[in-house]
């Protein structure tokens, strides 16, 4: 099956895509991964179970864009990163984690209509309908090695605005079907409806297997970068951006007009 596998190029704000990240900043990011890639790699030789992958992941993120964000679990969902610092905030990116050896679980390059994806159908649900989260950007399935990255807009676009799969949810989780087991949202519900559009839904694949980022280039590395940055994942401003003020623009500005911002009574 011809699945629509997207460059990540693609995915990116047209704005973004000029942005050039610094050196230092890159070199941080790509150090962080390979750590993360490390751990897991040492773990699966260990034979760790599932739960053990959330840390690696959650600590890679935490030490590269999201440190501002908090980065943990949510009821059933393994990781999610919030818009802000506690759960005051919306969930803004939900992860699904397997561990490598899972491979019936997880998607592959022929189908996506796995396991996981099926959780994230559910968990997007929840929130989307359950606590009237409109601030999903992002849904990602990830093995530690290999990871698909789903825009919120398009699980709303094939999945919400699907009357007959809200419907059918809301009658499951009101327990008006003859099962109101998780496998029987996935096996009756999610696969039948991923099925449908399953050669249509976008992502972007990436696969870290056998040393791979090692071979990156620096544009590969570039894209990456922005790939997994807050600006793509939960649809942050950026410096370059037109509507946002480039911070070092603006104080390098303040300092060759002579001035400095202070608070005072916690007004700038």
């Amino acid at each position: 099956m011809k699945l629509n596998s997207i460059k990540p190029k693609k995915a990116l704000n047209l704005e973004y895509r000029k942005y050039n990240p610094k050196k230092n900043k890159l070199n941080d990011f790509r150090t962080e991964l390979k750590n993360c890639l490390q751990v897991i790699k040492d773990a699966a030789e260990a034979k760790e179970t599932e739960e053990f992958m959330k840390t690696p992941i959650a600590t890679f993120f935490k030490n590269t864009f999201y440190n501002k964000n908090l980065v943990n679990t949510k009821k059933d969902i393994d990781l999610a990163i919030f818009t802000g610092i506690d759960l005051k905030s919306d969930v803004g990116v939900i992860i699904e984690t397997k561990k490598p050896s899972n491979k019936t679980e997880f998607l592959n390059q022929d189908s996506i209509n796995k396991k996981a994806l099926q959780q994230l159908l559910l968990y997007y649900l929840q929130e989307r309908i359950d606590f009237k989260n409109i601030n999903i950007k992002t849904l990602i399935a990830t093995n530690g090695y290999e990871w698909y990255f789903f825009k919120g807009e398009d699980f709303y676009k094939y999945f919400y605005k699907k009357d007959a799969l809200v419907k059918e949810y809301k009658e499951w989780k009101n327990k008006q079907k003859d099962s109101s087991k998780t496998d029987s949202f996935y096996n009756d519900i999610a696969k039948k409806y991923i099925t449908e559009i399953e050669k249509e839904l976008p992502f972007i694949y990436y696969d870290f297997r056998e040393n791979v980022l090692d071979k990156f280039d620096n544009e590969e590395l570039k894209l990456l970068f922005k790939t997994f940055s807050d600006v793509n994942l939960l649809g942050k401003s950026f410096g370059n951006d037109s509507n946002a003020l480039n911070k070092e623009f603006y104080n390098e500005l303040l300092h060759i007009i002579g001035l400095e911002e202070k608070k005072d009574k916690g007004k700038k």
